[in-house]
């Protein structure tokens, strides 16, 4: 199993409060995110993670540092067109669509709610 850290801890609270998913499905979801990205990285392709865009990794070095091997990794990121979407829309002032879904969400549960 992979341990997430405290931040990482948080990062996932966060999505299961928007998301209403329990936490621990979203820790198995990104168990299999990371292990679909090692596998991109051992066949030297890289990984694309959808609304946000294209993430490549490459091996650069080792160094030792107290007796510990770590990697040196040079990362690439390409946006995906949505997400410049998004960012613009935000720089600009704009209601963004992912401002726009949630009102959605939440009008959706407030109605729910209220027909119960």
């Amino acid at each position: 199993m992979i341990r997430f850290s405290n931040k990482e801890h948080a990062f996932i609270q966060k999505i299961h409060y928007l998301s209403g998913l329990p936490s621990e499905d979203i820790k198995e979801v990104w168990e299999a995110i990371v292990t679909q990205t090692i596998f991109n990285y051992m066949e030297d392709k890289p990984t694309s993670f959808p609304l946000i865009g294209e993430f490549n990794f490459k091996h650069i070095d080792d160094f030792i540092s107290r007796g510990k091997k770590e990697a040196i990794i040079e990362t690439e990121f390409v946006p995906c067109d949505f997400l410049k979407k998004i960012i613009g829309q935000i720089k600009d002032g704009e209601e963004t669509e992912i401002e726009k879904l949630f009102k959605r969400k939440i009008r959706n549960s407030l109605e729910k709610i209220i027909i119960e």
